[in-house]
């Protein structure tokens, strides 16, 4: 009887041992992937408590760190198409934004139709008073 004890002691240590050895090959593969020390991050799971609580904890931080790599690329990509689009802003010929009135195609809508646009526009705040009573000179200036 006293062999099968001293059997069953020595598959519980081997069990032990082989997740040992399990756990540190991914805290060590955890390290590699996040660009961390292998052997801190072994011994970090070695002096844990619970192994596996941290091996979870170092999931989640190399997740995180992942995250963080792929967010920092992103933002100097954009950074990067922002730099050339303002270059591209800068270089291209200073056009003005206002048509003269003479380039500025006739509406072909009903001047009623026109009208009730305007006063929905000023109804809603979009054009002041001033504004409202311009366009509306212009619009009925056109019948």
């Amino acid at each position: 009887m006293p062999g099968g004890f001293v059997a069953l002691f020595i598959v519980i240590v081997i069990a032990g041992v082989a997740v040992s050895i399990a756990n540190a090959g991914k805290a060590r593969e955890i390290a590699e992937r996040t660009g961390q020390d292998p052997g801190r991050a072994m011994w970090r799971m070695f002096s844990a408590k619970d192994p596996q609580s941290e091996l979870r904890h170092m999931e989640a931080e190399a997740d995180l760190t992942e995250q963080n790599r792929r967010l920092a690329a992103a933002q100097r990509e954009t950074n990067e198409r922002l730099r050339r689009a303002e270059q591209a802003a800068q270089a291209a010929p200073k056009a003005s934004a206002i048509q003269p009135a003479a380039d500025k195609p006739a509406d072909e809508r009903p001047a009623a139709e026109r009208l009730q646009e305007l006063q929905d526009l000023y109804t809603k705040g979009l054009v002041n008073e001033d504004e409202f009573s311009e366009k509306r000179r212009e619009i009925l200036g056109d019948v």
